[in-house]
This record gives structure tokens, C-alpha cells and sequence, in this order.
């Protein structure tokens, strides 16, 4: 009895241990999360550069100007994934245009350089908004 006891608890681990090591092998590549996290970084970086009173505005366009690189990417990982093309698209194309004006905004006034910011950051906010909730 004792025995039959062991080789079900065995066989119900071992069915379990299976299991969460099939889900674990079917996630799939995570390039969309590192994508969101690298854009993050960069938006996080050029806000510590600008809110201190606005700087140097030079280093901010290095930022902007890798997360427009890493906007390029946008649709080609998340309609892979599932979401909807059309409206996908047309976040992104909204994020990479936001991303272009601040690229030429005036760096030598800080009400400029915050003002281009918050455009990129309420493009993010957009996206979040239709697509997580």
C-alpha cells in the first residue's frame, strides 16, 4: 500500500515537473518585452537629463534618436504576436512622428526640450492605453 502511495505522488510530480517545463519551452522568444524595456530606458534616461532644469540638451536627442531606431521595430514584433495590424500601425506611426518633432525641437529652451517629452511620453501613454487597458 505504502508503495502504491510513493509511485502515485511520483507520477503526479513527475506529470506536473512535465508540464510546467512545456510551458516554460512554449513562451517563445520575449523581443517584445525587451523592446518595451530598452524604450523605457531611454525615455526614463532623457527625463533624469531634462528635469534637473534642462541642461544639455544633446544628450536627450541621443536618447530620442535610439528610441526612434527602436520604433522602426514596433510593428514587425507586435503584429507578429497578435495584435491588430491597422491599429498597431497607426500607434506606432503616431509614436515615430511624435518621435520626429522632438527630434527637431529648438534644445536650447528648456520649456521646449520638456514640452518634446511629454509629447514622446503621452505617445507611450496612447499606446498603453489602447492596447493593456
Amino acid at each position: 500500500m505504502r508503495a502504491l502511495a510513493f509511485i502515485l505522488v511520483g507520477l503526479m510530480l513527475g506529470a506536473l515537473i512535465s508540464v510546467t517545463a512545456l510551458n516554460f519551452l512554449n513562451r517563445g522568444p520575449q523581443t517584445h518585452k525587451a523592446i518595451m524595456q530598452m524604450m523605457k530606458y531611454q525615455v526614463d534616461t532623457a527625463r533624469a537629463v531634462i528635469d534637473p532644469g534642462c541642461p544639455n540638451g544633446g544628450n536627450v536627442q541621443r536618447q530620442l534618436t535610439t528610441l526612434r531606431a527602436l520604433s522602426e521595430d514596433l510593428d514587425a514584433i507586435y503584429v507578429a504576436r497578435g495584435f491588430d495590424k491597422d491599429l498597431f500601425g497607426k500607434q506606432s506611426q503616431q509614436m515615430r512622428e511624435r518621435l520626429d518633432k522632438a527630434l527637431t525641437t529648438e534644445w536650447s529652451s528648456c520649456p521646449a526640450q520638456v514640452e518634446a517629452m511629454n509629447q514622446v511620453r503621452q505617445g507611450c501613454k496612447s499606446c498603453h492605453d489602447e492596447f493593456e487597458g
